[in-house]
């Protein structure tokens, strides 16, 4: 007698308090940063809010890894208000979103050592290509918009690190000597230590959802299923019964 399985619902505890954990870790280290003024733009600060993001999106799924990268933003609103109009915080989250969502996926399809390896790959090409388009087409001009500014004022915040610099040649040397060497730089240290812990931290979330996050039957499923079982067992013994009067007879 075949038993239907029933589906497990999204929001476990388990998961609920996974989310929470990570979205709290990622939002304490969103809200501080290193700047790295003698090689980037001044503005860049290097972070290490996407170790959180990618063990959850690994451990969890790209649904769940996309609750933390919001839940991340908020909390670090909480520590640090915006500096930047939420025009940094609006990149952050469609940055965030190029690296988990291709990452998440392949990881999902190949939960091994090379997979890993692939999808943070993978999942840091998107984001690279990611911040150079956004910051050309999206951020840049939000920021000059907002603040009221033109490309001389950003070419002059990075006179001191490029010399030649003008408001005509601004792109050419914040696209290709800032944010490209930044965020490739910051996706690999953020991937390398994603797995020196996440072995760990998965296995953790397993044990934990083995033990919590099971949905328990309901009783009236058990009287179901108890029933059918004994009916099931009353037949087999009139039918032992029986065979056993017509040897007797």
């Amino acid at each position: 007698m075949s038993k239907t399985k029933e589906k497990q619902p999204f929001f476990t505890a388990t998961r609920m308090a996974a989310i929470a954990i990570f979205s709290a870790l990622s939002g304490v280290l969103y809200a501080f940063g290193v700047a790295i003024p003698v090689l980037f733009a001044p503005w860049l600060e290097l972070k290490f809010c996407d170790v959180p993001l990618l063990i959850g999106t690994f451990s969890l799924g790209v649904p769940s890894g996309a609750i933390v990268l919001v839940c991340r933003t908020l909390i670090k609103l909480l520590f640090k208000p915006t500096s930047t109009m939420y025009v940094g915080e609006l990149g952050d989250i469609l940055l965030g979103l190029a690296l988990i969502i291709p990452a998440g996926l392949i990881y999902r399809r190949k939960k091994t050592l090379k997979g890993a390896i692939f999808a943070c790959v993978t999942g840091a090409a998107c984001l690279v290509v990611g911040a150079m388009i956004f910051n050309r087409f999206v951020l840049i001009p939000l920021y000059m918009k907002m603040f009221h500014w033109d490309l001389s004022v950003l070419a002059g915040m990075v006179s001191a690190l490029y010399k030649n610099c003008t408001a005509e040649t601004f792109y050419a040397y914040y696209l290709w000597l800032s944010v490209l060497p930044f965020n490739a730089l910051q996706c690999t240290l953020n991937a390398l230590l994603t797995f020196a812990v996440y072995k760990k931290v998965s296995f953790l979330i397993k044990r934990a959802d083995e033990k919590f996050g099971k949905k328990k039957p309901s009783r009236q499923s058990d009287t179901k299923e108890n029933a059918a079982e004994n009916k099931h067992n009353q037949a087999e013994k009139e039918e032992k019964n029986g065979g056993d009067n017509e040897k007797q007879a």
